[in-house]
C-alpha cells in the first residue's frame, strides 16, 4: 500500500508541475535506473543522455543520441508541447537541444553506436579533449523539425 502512495504521489507531483505554466526543467536522471524509451537498455552514462518533458507526462529518458532520433523518428508529437534536453558531454548539464552544439566523433563508443555528442556551446566542445576529431553535426542529424518548438514558443 505504501508503495502504491508513493507511484501515485510522484504520478501527480509530476502532473501538478506541469501546470505551474513556467518552463518545463528537465528531470534528474536516476543513472542504473532509469531505462531508455528506445531501445530499453539502462542509462548508465549520464553523458550521451537526453530526455523528453511534457507536461504532464513522465520523463523519458534516452542513454544514446541515436536513441533519441530513432524515437522521435518514429513517433509523433503529443498534443502538449515537448521540450528535448541533451547532456553537455564535458560538463553533464542538461541543455535544451535547439540551443545544443552537436557534434560526430567516430573514434569515441557512444552506448548505441551512434556516435553523436552534445555540448551546451561551442566553447564546451572545444573544451572536450575526447571530441577533438569529430565533426560537427546538426539539430536536424538529432531532432526531426515536426519535434521544434515554433519560434519564441516554451
Amino acid at each position: 500500500m505504501r508503495r502504491l502512495l508513493g507511484a501515485w504521489c510522484a504520478v501527480w507531483l509530476t502532473l501538478a508541475a506541469g501546470c505551474g505554466g513556467g518552463e518545463l526543467e528537465p528531470a534528474p536522471l536516476a543513472v542504473g535506473s532509469e531505462t531508455c524509451a528506445f531501445c530499453r537498455m539502462t542509462v548508465s552514462q549520464p553523458d550521451f543522455a537526453s530526455q523528453i518533458i511534457a507536461a504532464g507526462e513522465l520523463p523519458k529518458f534516452f542513454d544514446d543520441l541515436g536513441c533519441l532520433n530513432g524515437y522521435l523518428t518514429a513517433t509523433s508529437p503529443g498534443s502538449a508541447a515537448a521540450v528535448i534536453y541533451v547532456t553537455d558531454r564535458r560538463t553533464k548539464a542538461w541543455v535544451r537541444a535547439e540551443r545544443a552544439v552537436f557534434s560526430r566523433v567516430e573514434a569515441l563508443s557512444t552506448p548505441m553506436g551512434s556516435h553523436l555528442v552534445a555540448h551546451a556551446s561551442r566553447e564546451s566542445r572545444d573544451a572536450d579533449a575526447d571530441v577533438a576529431g569529430g565533426v560537427a553535426a546538426t539539430l536536424d542529424d538529432v531532432v526531426p523539425v515536426v519535434w521544434r518548438a515554433p519560434e519564441g514558443g516554451h
